[in-house]
């Protein structure tokens, strides 16, 4: 084999949970979706630019959850997000003014204003507040292949039924097409859940292939993955890429990943928790509660040392040597690929995008090293529609029960002393919205059927995995709890104003303009093809 056969692919899943709140101003939840844009998602178009602009070689994979894509397109959120940075842009100016006789961190006060001016700045003028349709020039454009993911983010084998699984999968698919006017030909199980017969539920949409964790396709008798370096196919012709743990860990891991780096910037040390209140302005909230800034003045530093200021430039310096070392890790990879593969030897490195700028403030400018790097090297950096496109045949496989995550078996979702309890609700709610949905049909009455796709709605959002990971790991407890409850009841609610026909219309219009997602879509009609 020969190294310049080999390939690398990027895959980055963009999601957040659907987060408004259009009657709090302030609501804490909401700064997960503006954290992550100005971290993340612009940094990342801003890279996508700069390499467009160069004429780099090299595309990425991109996966849109649904519920992300809503919000890009949300101009509540839009409004809200301008008013997020224009709060760090005020923050950074008090902390310039603040600092004058601390020259360290007055000069990362300076560093940090103008990197918030020039985020606003793209935000309104170059990408014009559409974030979504940025992305959709850099697919047509060649930079992007962007994909889909399944729903409102549900696990799907923990869902009840088929045919709500179906459901997610249709109504991704179709709000795609909606949105970017061509059909996705991947898509993304949320957290890599699978299970054996959701490959004819992919097929049915004519999607190409989706991305499982490694121990998902069988082992051979060394211990070593039969598909580690090839994807395999079902027989009826979905593919199966995996993703590669040895990449994976180089980045992802807490302990061993690159972000770990002591000169990398410390997440955890933000000036909304070091300084005090009466420094950080409109970032209290008005109860009181402390919140992140975005200004972080310190690095990792070596372990049991006093935290030393952040240096931008010796951060830019470790990202270039780490870019390095991972090229050079996954061509030693390749090379020891079995020569008696039936396929190109591939790398995939699939990641959650949000840890790209947001909790690894470096990892744009380490992507974009990558994209700079592989084009001096033997490598190629594709994505797994361009694979497919080049590779005759693939291996036939039947992947087993599998997720990511702890353990790699839904234990993050369905643990039983965290958030097991939830399924009986959310099955519960699911067979009822079916049964309700048989009894009825499509009816002839608009009310009614709007009824009908609000509690379709509502369903879907309360499945979303968020939830019951926020319960596993303990944080923000309380709005998972309020928020699946809130949907769960409004399920309910809304079927029993189905069933006995009598529809309140302003509590459900009020709940449409609460909580539209696929508001564009026939859900009513939707629904009942998946069934």
């Amino acid at each position: 084999m020969t190294l310049d056969r080999g390939a690398l692919c990027l895959v980055l899943h963009a999601h957040l949970p659907l987060v408004r709140h259009p009657e709090n101003p302030h609501h804490l939840e909401e700064h997960w979706y503006f954290e992550a844009m100005a971290d993340c998602y612009l940094p990342i178009l801003s890279m996508l630019d700069r390499l467009n602009r160069d004429q780099i070689p090299g595309r990425l994979t991109l996966s849109l959850s649904p519920t992300l894509l809503s919000m890009l397109d949300d101009e509540l959120l839009r409004d809200r997000f301008e008013e997020y940075l224009e709060r760090r842009i005020a923050l950074a100016r008090s902390e310039f003014e603040r600092t004058r006789d601390l020259p360290t961190f007055h000069r990362l006060a300076g560093w940090y204003l103008g990197l918030f001016e020039d985020t606003l700045e793209e935000f309104q003028k170059t990408y014009q507040r559409d974030v979504a349709s940025a992305l959709a020039t850099h697919h047509q454009n060649g930079r992007l292949e962007l994909i889909t993911c399944a729903g409102t983010h549900a696990v799907l084998p923990l869902l009840h039924q088929e045919t709500t699984r179906r459901a997610h999968i249709d109504l991704a698919v179709e709000q795609f097409h909606a949105r970017f006017g061509f059909y996705p030909t991947g898509l993304w199980l949320p957290e890599c859940g699978y299970q054996p017969g959701l490959e004819r539920l992919l097929e049915q949409r004519d999607i190409r292939y989706t991305i499982l964790e490694c121990h998902a396709l069988p082992a051979n008798s060394t211990g070593g993955h039969n598909h580690r370096f090839c994807p395999a196919a079902s027989d009826n012709g979905l593919a199966f890429f995996t993703r590669d743990q040895a990449a994976s860990a180089q980045v992802w891991s807490a302990t061993t990943g690159y972000p770990g780096d002591p000169d990398y910037r410390e997440f955890y040390r933000d000036i909304g928790f070091d300084l005090e209140a009466i420094h950080l302005g409109s970032f209290l909230a008005p109860d009181g509660i402390r919140t992140q800034t975005g200004l972080k003045y310190y690095r990792i530093t070596q372990a049991g040392e006093p935290k030393l200021p952040y240096e931008p430039d010796l951060a830019q310096q470790k990202v270039a040597e780490h870019a390095a070392h991972f090229i050079a890790s996954r061509m030693e990879q390749l090379q020891s690929a079995p020569q008696t593969l039936p396929c190109r030897p591939l790398v995939l490195a699939a990641f959650d995008a949000e840890l790209f700028g947001h909790w690894w403030f470096e990892g744009p400018a380490f992507l974009e090293q990558l994209f700079r790097q592989v084009a001096a090297s033997p490598l190629d950096l594709v994505t797994p529609g361009d694979y497919l496109e080049a590779q005759s045949a693939l291996p036939v496989a039947s992947p087993g029960t599998s997720s990511w995550g702890y353990n790699g078996f839904f234990e993050a979702w369905l643990n039983p002393d965290r958030n097991a309890w939830l399924y009986r609700y959310l099955h519960h709610a699911e067979d009822r919205l079916w049964a309700s949905f048989h009894r009825v049909a499509v009816s002839t009455s608009q009310e009614k059927n709007e009824a009908l796709a609000q509690a379709i709605r509502e369903l879907l959002l309360a499945q979303g995995s968020d939830w019951s990971f926020i319960l596993n790991t303990g944080t923000a407890v309380e709005y998972a709890v309020s928020r699946i409850q809130d949907h769960l009841e409004t399920v309910h609610r809304l079927l029993d104003m189905v069933e006995n026909g009598e529809i309140d219309r302003s509590f459900v219009h009020a709940r449409q303009e609460r909580w539209g997602i696929f508001s564009g879509l026939d859900l009513v009609g939707l629904w009942s093809k998946a069934s």
